[in-house]
């Protein structure tokens, strides 16, 4: 299948604070003295360290207390960074993008504005790499769309530059608006999407607008949008058929 993707890429950056924890991590071990030798690393959020195989500027290894030290700042910003809303959200979409793209779904992303723009969106967002070549502005439409401004002439594009049917294709939105535009092209679907970091009493609201603009679907986290696969293709209705024959003791009908 493929998912074409119009979200609000600016909530999903990451890259200035990355980069500040980075900067600061880096200034630590600069004035600790063992730079060159030790680096540490919020790419992942994991443990981060990285030991260089040349020598620090003291030419020995840094002693275990320096290093625990290093760790325990690296920790706390760690968990700070957990905490910030646009990290939440950027994790939640990320891993769904991750799993789709493991099982083999093409994923596509668009933007009404510029492709370079939408592009570092996707930079900022570290999510890049997952589209491939598959990221649409307004300068990529097909030449048959290029009076049409709407976000559906950006999901026509996608769907057929992805070489794939309408029939075989999501799109995936987080506002009413975007989710209007594509109700027209008749996809597979239309999904409305809610990071389920959106605070609680704002979750029903966008998902009774995306309900009302003609979302087929709504998912508040990206595992609720991994599932959709395999509930359209039929698969969900199978196994619930099996369930209930294995209760009932015979096939069902």
């Amino acid at each position: 299948m493929l998912f074409v993707l119009s979200l609000d890429w600016h909530r999903f950056s990451i890259s200035e604070q990355m980069i500040e924890a980075n900067k600061f991590m880096s200034g630590m071990t600069e004035k600790l003295g063992v730079s060159p030798r030790i680096i540490f690393n919020f790419a992942s959020l994991g443990a981060g360290e990285k030991l260089l195989p040349f020598a620090s500027q003291n030419n020995a290894m840094p002693e275990d207390d320096t290093l625990d030290y290093l760790r325990w700042h690296h920790h706390q910003i760690v968990e700070i960074l957990r905490q910030d809303e646009p990290f939440k959200a950027n994790r939640d979409l990320s891993e769904m993008l991750k799993i789709l793209k493991g099982e083999g779904h093409q994923l596509a992303a668009v933007l009404p504005s510029r492709t370079c723009q939408l592009e570092e969106l996707l930079e900022r967002a570290r999510t890049r790499d997952y589209f491939e070549d598959k990221v649409y502005g307004y300068d990529r439409r097909s030449d048959d769309l290029l009076a049409n401004f709407t976000l559906a002439s950006l999901y026509t594009t996608a769907i057929n530059g992805a070489d794939t049917d309408f029939s075989d294709s999501l799109v995936v939105a987080d506002t009413p608006e975007a989710i209007c535009d594509a109700v027209p092209i008749h996809p597979l679907a239309v999904v409305g999407y809610i990071d389920p970091y959106v605070a609680w009493d704002k979750q029903g609201v966008r998902l009774k607008e995306m309900e009302q603009a003609g979302a087929h679907y709504t998912a508040v986290g990206g595992h609720n949008v991994t599932a959709l696969p395999w509930y359209l293709s039929g698969r969900a209705k199978r196994e619930a058929e099996n369930d209930l024959a294995r209760i009932m003791g015979r096939p069902f009908h």
